[in-house]
């Protein structure tokens, strides 16, 4: 669970199913900065401000799983 409070761009007391992990806060924050990321460097996160505005009902499809060299889909055995 989290919790997001942002009066103008979050509606009070919505929620939200999207699969989003704290590793979306760089790339978001970024980008409701209008920052770029740093160049050559890759990251595991996204920008999920269309999730915190209500714009869209998916964050992630894939987590990345301490004991996997790559994601696991999400719902699979093998995901955090």
């Amino acid at each position: 669970a989290a919790v997001a409070r942002w009066p103008g761009h979050i509606e009070a007391g919505s929620v939200s199913d999207a699969l989003v992990s704290t590793m979306d806060m760089l790339p978001t924050f970024a980008a409701l900065a209008g920052a770029p990321l740093p160049p050559g460097r890759e990251f595991d996160g996204m920008d999920i401000t269309p999730v915190l505005a209500g714009n869209a009902t998916a964050g992630s499809a894939m987590l990345p799983s301490a004991s996997m060299p790559t994601s696991a889909a999400v719902g699979s055995t093998h995901t955090m």
